[in-house]
């Protein structure tokens, strides 16, 4: 398979899980910038597999590599010279591709395979490291020179589920209100599990995971989890003193509130209020105190037209209602990529673009839907409250400070969708 990893700055080189990963690059990947990949699935060479060389670029294997939704026909496909058994593509990135510090990457074979998923971080032309969506430079900069990054994001969500039919009461809607997050320290083998937190307006992310399906659905990290406490404390609209137990993997889950609401009802008309997290400190990270601002939700007027996306052309979405808020629509999309069928390789890949409420609208360029593969998955749109808000400190019980902290509140509705 081709393996990749996350580089963000070019001192690093290193292993992933065991497997030897490196590019022959002068620096981290820029548009216009030839790219090697190394592995193995190009197809037999005798003279490689006899005398260690090669017999050059192969043709016939019509490979191409998928990097951020774009087909690259690759400059050379075939072994890698002195190097037995050992494959080389060399493909050039676009000067329009997608930047980045999670770019999904593929390669994609003339008889229809595929390789493992990957991603490739790709910084804007002079930059010396890609752009994280919340991480600073520094931070990126003690990962890339094989340091642990410490974050404890929380959030907290009010998904809705429209017109669904109850016997004897016919349509209603179902509401849950649900609390997860934990403390986690980050190497460079863990940064695709990087917790996902919402853009800020006007701009647009995707994340892309590729595992056990049952590790990729249900989030059972490599990244180290951290001891906050035995529980955490809730306070807001709908909790008081409500605890939050640690589990068995030191996550913090809590399901705040559930249940069907008269059609219609489910999204408040007033703001929702601030809600309060309080950790009075474990056996890795000391007290803290989060708080979410106010929320004041939106309607999404056209959820009911979004049903197949097209993933070639542009995705609008439409609200309406006054907030001060950022509105984040999202879309969710998985493909089965390997492994057995009771055990199967899954690449799901999310995007996440974000507006001010005020706007009423929002556009999904489909160069970010074209990161996502063909299937079906989830579409929705959420008020959030905005990146800069929410935001804390803790102190490690080795001294040291997290390096990111975050409670956010997002409210909105969830629907079932296609990628096509």
């Amino acid at each position: 398979p081709f393996l990749g990893q996350e580089k963000f700055l070019p001192a690093y080189q290193g292993f992933e899980r065991g497997v030897a990963t490196f590019y022959d690059l002068p620096g981290i990947p820029t548009p216009g910038m030839r790219v090697d990949l190394y592995g193995t699935g190009v197809g037999s060479d005798t003279s490689s597999d006899s005398t260690g060389g090669s017999s050059g670029h192969q043709a016939g294997a019509g490979v191409r590599v998928l990097v951020g939704g774009k087909q690259v026909q690759a400059e050379y496909a075939g072994r890698s010279q002195g190097t037995a058994g050992l494959d080389q593509i060399v493909f050039t990135l676009p000067s329009d591709v997608a930047l980045g510090c999670s770019v999904a990457t593929q390669v994609l074979f003339g008889n229809g395979q595929r390789s493992n998923a990957f991603t490739l971080a790709i910084a804007r032309p002079g930059e010396e490291a890609c752009e994280h969506p919340y991480l600073p430079v520094d931070a990126l900069t003690r990962v890339s020179e094989g340091q642990a990054i410490t974050l404890g994001v929380f959030h907290l969500s009010r998904q809705v589920v429209h017109n669904v039919r109850v016997p004897i009461v016919g349509l209603a809607d179902y509401v849950t209100e649900f609390l997860g997050g934990a403390f986690r320290s980050y190497g460079i083998g863990d940064l695709s599990e990087l917790p996902v937190v919402p853009p800020a307006a006007g701009r647009c992310v995707v994340f892309q995971r590729t595992g056990r399906a049952k590790e990729t659905l249900f989030g059972l990290y490599s990244a180290k989890a951290l001891d906050a406490g035995s529980a955490l404390v809730l306070n807001g609209p709908s909790a008081t003193n409500m605890q939050v137990p640690r589990n068995q993997d030191r996550n913090y889950p809590r399901t705040v509130r559930r249940g069907y609401v008269r059609a219609g009802d489910a999204l408040p008309r007033s703001p929702i209020e601030p809600y309060f997290l309080t950790g009075y400190g474990g056996a890795d990270v000391g007290a803290f105190d989060a708080q979410t601002t106010r929320v004041q939700p939106v309607e999404w007027t056209n959820r009911d037209q979004i049903t197949d996306v097209d993933r070639s052309r542009n995705l609008q979405f439409t609200w309406s209602g006054a907030s001060d808020n950022v509105v984040m629509a999202f879309g969710i999309s998985g493909a089965v990529v390997g492994g057995a069928n009771a055990d199967p390789i899954v690449n799901g890949t999310v995007f996440f673009c974000s507006e001010f409420a005020q706007t009423g609208s929002l556009t999904v360029a489909a160069s970010v839907l074209q990161q996502l593969p063909a299937g079906t998955g989830l579409l929705g749109l959420q008020t959030v409250t905005d990146g800069s808000t929410g935001l804390f400190t803790a102190t490690l019980k080795d001294g040291s400070a997290l390096d990111f902290g975050q409670l956010f509140l997002s409210v909105g509705s969830t629907k079932a969708g296609s990628f096509r």
